[in-house]
């Protein structure tokens, strides 16, 4: 059976925990909201800061804090003010909230290969789009923390529950070139992505294709390529962590057949070999680690569409 279970996060934890110890002292009421893992928690109580876990339970209705974090959790939310206010509620009065969300002017802006628009990420900030959103659900800007960042080319603003709020004026000048680079970006992605296409097909001659990674990356790919894998009557075979997965329908006209942990470590018997297509790119070298240990013979493909 094959194991595969990060042991690191995929983001920088000493920043992390460097940045807390720097503006926040060991009294406090901590809580981090959003967090898929409880590195940080352990860390911290490990150094006798006292934080909630990111879910608040039901009993806790009442239980309020000085200050919360989103670690790249905004971007994520389908309504992000309404999010916010309910998130105000839980705040001391002078309480605090520190997000860090990844910003769309680095990266629209950067010449290297960037995934921000691949993932899972309804909505997209620049530093006054931030603090526009936050004056709107009753936050002021307190200061932008510039170093101690939890992952390259991101935010991190803390603000302050208030009742007097100003947001930004944003020039449409500056609108119109940041608009201008990012119609050229979703050129590059497309150019790119029809690139990735025609080397899964190539690659479908020798190999079965089996995609790691259950998210927008593949989402996208699939769409993609529908009306290939109708004509050509291909199956799609899919392996992620989350196996409750398995019961979503993506198309009416084409099945996914979804592997569990036995069925991906049996499949190298069954057909060899095998190309993976690493649409979890975060976990990346730790699914490089994994195919190395319990596979023989594969080709790797990494999506590089954005």
């Amino acid at each position: 059976k094959i194991k595969y279970n990060p042991k690191k996060p995929d983001y920088n934890l000493v920043n992390q925990v460097e940045f807390i110890k720097k503006n926040f002292n060991k009294k406090i009421k901590l809580c981090e909201v959003g967090a898929e893992t409880n590195f940080l928690k352990k860390k911290l109580n490990s150094i006798n800061y006292k934080i909630d876990n990111y879910r608040v339970k039901k009993k806790n209705k009442t239980k309020k804090f000085d200050v919360v974090l989103l670690n790249h959790v905004l971007e994520h939310v389908s309504n992000p003010i309404i999010f916010l206010k309910k998130i105000k509620n839980k705040l001391n009065n002078g309480g605090k909230i520190v997000i860090e969300v990844p910003d769309i002017k680095k990266y629209v802006s950067k010449k290297n290969n960037t995934y921000f628009m691949t993932c899972e990420h309804l909505h997209h900030f620049s530093k006054n789009s931030l603090i526009n959103t936050l004056a709107l659900a009753g936050f002021k800007f307190i200061f932008e923390e510039k170093t101690l960042l939890s992952r390259k080319n991101s935010i991190r603003i803390v603000f302050q529950k208030s009742d007097h709020n100003q947001g930004i004026k944003i020039q449409k000048k500056n609108m119109r070139n940041f608009y201008r680079r990012l119609n050229i970006k979703f050129r590059n992605m497309e150019l790119k992505k029809s690139n990735l296409i025609l080397k899964l097909i190539e690659a479908n001659k020798k190999y079965k294709i089996v995609f790691w990674g259950s998210n927008m990356i593949f989402y996208n790919l699939l769409f993609s390529i529908r009306n290939i894998l109708k004509k050509k009557k291909l199956k799609i075979y899919l392996y992620d962590q989350n196996q409750k997965l398995k019961k979503v329908k993506f198309f009416k006209d084409h099945k996914i057949i979804f592997l569990s942990n036995k069925q991906l470590h049996d499949f190298q018997y069954q057909y060899q070999p095998i190309c993976f297509v690493i649409c979890a790119f975060t976990w990346k070298y730790d699914i490089l680690k994994t195919l190395k240990n319990y596979f023989k013979e594969y080709k790797v493909i990494i999506p590089n569409i954005s």
